[in-house]
Parts: C-alpha cells; sequence; structure tokens
C-alpha cells in the first residue's frame, strides 16, 4: 500500500511517459493510426480515472486536513482543470487520429494536463504530505490503488465536469 501523495506523483510520471510515447507517433511521417488511437485511448483513460479518484479521495483528505481559504481556492481550480482535461479529452473523438485537429485537442489536453500537475506538485501535494497524517494518506492510498483496478479497463462512468464551488461546498460541508 502507498501513500497516496506518492501514487499520484507516479501517475503523474506515467501521464508524461504516454505524452511522450505520442510525440513518437507524432515525429513520424506516417503514423500506424491505430496504433495511435490504442496509445491515445490508454492515456484518455489514465486521465479520466486519474481525475475522477483526485476527486473522489485526494481532494477530500486535503479538504478535511487543511481548512483554510487558500487549499479551497486550490481545490476549485484543481477541479476547473480536470473539467479543462475531460474536454480536451472528450474532443478527440470528433476527429480521426493523426489528423491536425485530432493533435490540436491531444494538445491541449496536455497542455492542460501539464499545467495542472506542476501546479498539484508544487502546492496541494505539498499541503497534504505536511498537513494530513500518514496514516490516513496511506489509507487513502489503498482505496486509490483499488479504485483504479477497477477503472483502467474502462473510462471512468462517474468521470464528469463538476462546478468548483459546488464541490468544495459538498466537500467541506
Amino acid at each position: 500500500m502507498g501513500d497516496i501523495c506518492e501514487l499520484i506523483l507516479e501517475q503523474h510520471h506515467e501521464m508524461r511517459r504516454r505524452f511522450a510515447e505520442l510525440d513518437d507517433h507524432l515525429a513520424t511521417a506516417q503514423p500506424d493510426e491505430q496504433a495511435l488511437a490504442r496509445s491515445w485511448e490508454a492515456l484518455h483513460r489514465l486521465l479520466e480515472a486519474h481525475a475522477e479518484a483526485e476527486e473522489l479521495l485526494f481532494y477530500p483528505l486535503l479538504l478535511r486536513s487543511v481548512d483554510d481559504a487558500e487549499t479551497a481556492d486550490e481545490t476549485r481550480d484543481a477541479i476547473s482543470d480536470h473539467n479543462k482535461i475531460r474536454a480536451a479529452g472528450a474532443a478527440t473523438a470528433g476527429y480521426a487520429p493523426a489528423t491536425a485537429q485530432w493533435w490540436s485537442v491531444v494538445l491541449q489536453a496536455r497542455e492542460h494536463n501539464s499545467t495542472h500537475m506542476a501546479e498539484e506538485e508544487r502546492g496541494v501535494l505539498c499541503t497534504a504530505r505536511t498537513s494530513a497524517d500518514p496514516k490516513t494518506r496511506v489509507e487513502a492510498g489503498s482505496k486509490w490503488e483499488a479504485f483504479m483496478a477497477g477503472r483502467l479497463g474502462e473510462l471512468a462512468a462517474a468521470s464528469h465536469d463538476k462546478d468548483p464551488e459546488t464541490y468544495v461546498a459538498v466537500q467541506t460541508g
């Protein structure tokens, strides 16, 4: 069982690696569209499941551990980021893989995701590590691993845009 903060960081690394794999396809004059579609689908599933797991497990833990306006604002920002990543990811369905339009929305998803990960890594993950009890983080990590085991084979059924204000209000009761 891992600490939820460490598991999130591991998945961030995995996302960066998978986006780098897409770069290899982009650099090819005649990319294998089926292989490209499979690579994107696996990454898209990971992005969706990761966002949903953060919303179900990490951000509630953070908000319970640190009850202040700054943490609530950072959480709202993260939920908004997840919505942008979801929108760009969903937009790929409207285009054939390897077309200019498809690459455009994939690169939008990458940009939104890269910005979001960087913000988390220098902000809320540090806050959670210094504010949440280590045992609580490990318990949340166990739930994270169980959630991911069930979600990576499918797009997260519960994954949908959320209103950042409503999300924080519900989590902080």
